[in-house]
C-alpha cells in the first residue's frame, strides 16, 4: 500500500509547458532546474549559447512530453540562450545562473566555503556556527544561521529530506536565520523556529494541512521565587517574503509573529501574626499588709505583675514576654511584559493571512485568600495594648505603676502589575 506521504510526494512534478511557451528561467546555485515540455510528433533538440559549464540536458519523458534538466556549475555566471527545436518548431528563451547568497568570504568571514549538513532530494543545507555566543531565547549560546537552497523545498513531518525534524519541530532554540532559497516553497507542517529571523525567496509559496510559519520565541510561563519579578517577553522573529504567488488551503493564519509572553512574577505573602500572650485581665490586687487594686488604662489589659519589698521581688505572675507585631506582607513580583511582535515584509500582500500580535504581559499574583486586592500584614499580637504592673511599698501604703506595651499589626503589600497589557507590533511592510 502507498503511504499518505508517498501519495503526496508524487503529486510534486515538474512544470509542464507547450513548446513556444517556456518562460524564461532563473536557476539559484546550489539547486537545478527540471521541467517538461510538450511537443506531439517529431523528437526535440536542444542547444544553447554560450554553452554553460553545468549539466544541461534534454530527454525523452512520457509520450510526447520531453524532460529539460540544468544543474549550475560554480562557473556558470552569465545568462545564456537555450533553443528547442522539433516538427517544425522552434523557441528560444533564457537562462539565468544565480549566485544563492553573496560570496562566503563577505557573509561568513571565511574563505572556506561552508559545507551542506544535508543534500538529498536536490536540497542543499548550509549551517553556519556563530564564533562567539549571542543572547538568543533567553540563552548566550553558540548560534546558528541556515540557508536551505532547492528547485521545491518542502517542510513537512516525517518528510524524506528531514528538514523539518532537523529544524522546524520547535526543539531547535539556537536558530539565529533561515533562509529558504528556491522555486517552489511548500509546508504542510507547523514549522515553529523561535525568534528566528525568516527569508523566502521563491517564485511560489505554498501552505498545505496543518502547514504554517510561527517565529514566537521561547516562553518562561513558570512562576519564579516569592517576590522575584517575571522576566520580560521576547521579540518574535522577522519574516521577509521575496515571493512570486501566495498559496494556501490551509485554515487559520499562514504567519505566526506573536511575541513571547511575560512571565508571572513571584507570588507575594500576607504577614505572619504576633505572637499572643495571656490577659490577666484589666485590674489585680496584691496584699501584703497594705492592699493595692490596680485597674489597667482603657483598652489595656494586664500580662505581666510582680511585686518588690526592700529591693527584692517576692511575687510575680503573668508573662514577660511582651505581645509581638505582626510581620509585613511581602508584595508580588513585577509581571514580565510582553515581547513586541515579529516585523512582517513581503513583496505582494500578505495582510489577511498574518498576526504579529505583541505577547501578553502577565497577569498580577493574586492572593489566594482575602483580601484579594493586596497582601494583608499580619495582625498585631494579642492583647493589642498590654501592661506591665509593678507593686510596691512606700511610707506604708502600697503603691502601683505599669509599663505599657502596644503591639502593631505589619504594613500591607500591593499587588504589583505589569505596565503594559501587551508588547508592540510593527505594521506589515509590503
Amino acid at each position: 500500500m502507498v503511504s499518505d506521504r508517498a501519495l503526496r510526494a508524487q503529486t510534486v512534478v515538474p512544470p509542464r509547458y507547450e513548446l513556444g511557451e517556456v518562460p524564461d528561467q532563473t536557476v539559484w546555485s546550489g539547486s537545478s532546474r527540471r521541467f517538461l515540455v510538450h511537443s506531439a510528433g517529431a523528437p526535440l533538440t536542444l542547444t544553447a549559447s554560450p554553452q554553460p559549464q553545468g549539466v544541461l540536458t534534454l530527454e525523452p519523458h512520457l509520450e510526447s512530453d520531453w524532460l529539460f534538466r540544468y544543474l549550475p556549475a560554480l562557473a556558470d555566471r552569465s545568462s545564456f540562450n537555450v533553443t528547442i527545436s522539433g516538427g517544425g518548431r522552434s523557441q528560444s528563451f533564457a537562462v539565468t545562473p544565480q549566485p544563492s547568497l553573496p560570496p562566503e568570504v563577505s557573509v561568513f568571514q571565511t574563505d572556506q566555503h561552508t559545507q551542506p549538513l544535508i543534500s538529498t532530494h536536490e536540497v542543499n543545507v548550509f549551517d553556519q556556527a556563530s564564533l562567539f555566543p549571542e543572547n538568543l531565547n533567553y540563552t548566550n549560546r553558540i548560534v546558528h544561521e541556515i540557508r536551505i537552497v532547492g528547485d521545491t523545498v518542502e517542510l513537512e513531518e516525517d518528510h524524506e529530506n528531514g528538514l523539518y525534524e532537523a529544524y522546524g519541530n520547535g526543539d531547535r532554540r539556537d536558530i539565529k536565520s533561515m533562509n529558504i532559497i528556491a522555486e517552489r516553497v511548500i509546508v504542510r507542517s507547523p514549522v515553529r523556529l523561535k525568534q528566528t529571523a525568516v527569508t523566502i525567496w521563491a517564485r511560489e509559496l505554498v501552505f498545505e494541512g496543518e502547514g504554517r510559519i510561527q517565529t514566537t520565541p521561547e516562553e518562561r510561563l513558570q512562576s519564579p521565587g516569592v517576590g522575584v519579578a517575571g522576566v520580560n517577553g521576547l521579540p518574535a522573529g522577522a519574516i521577509t517574503l521575496h515571493i512570486g504567488t501566495l498559496t494556501s488551503d490551509t485554515a487559520g493564519l499562514n504567519f505566526d509573529l506573536s511575541g513571547g509572553r511575560g512571565q508571572p512574577g513571584g507570588r507575594g505573602q500576607h504577614g505572619s501574626p504576633g505572637s499572643s500572650v495571656t490577659s490577666l485581665g484589666s485590674s489585680m490586687e496584691v496584699c501584703d499588709t497594705f492592699c493595692k487594686t490596680h485597674r489597667a488604662a482603657s483598652g489595656a489589659a494586664i500580662t505581666y505583675w510582680y511585686y518588690t519589698f526592700a529591693g527584692a521581688t517576692v511575687g510575680e505572675g503573668g508573662t514577660k514576654t511582651r505581645p509581638g507585631n505582626g510581620s509585613h506582607a511581602r508584595p508580588s513580583g513585577k509581571p514580565g511584559e510582553g515581547g513586541a511582535g515579529g516585523t512582517l515584509k513581503s513583496a505582494i500582500d500578505v495582510s489577511e493571512a498574518f498576526t504579529n500580535g505583541g505577547g501578553a504581559s502577565a497577569a498580577p499574583s493574586v492572593p489566594t485568600t482575602f483580601p484579594f486586592d493586596r497582601f494583608r500584614g499580619g495582625a498585631a499580637g494579642s492583647p493589642n495594648k498590654s501592661e506591665h504592673v509593678h507593686f510596691y511599698v512606700e511610707f506604708f501604703s502600697m503603691k502601683s505603676t505599669a509599663a505599657t506595651h502596644t503591639s502593631r499589626r505589619g504594613n500591607d503589600a500591593e499587588l504589583r502589575r505589569a505596565a503594559t497589557v501587551a508588547g508592540s507590533f510593527p505594521l506589515l511592510l509590503v
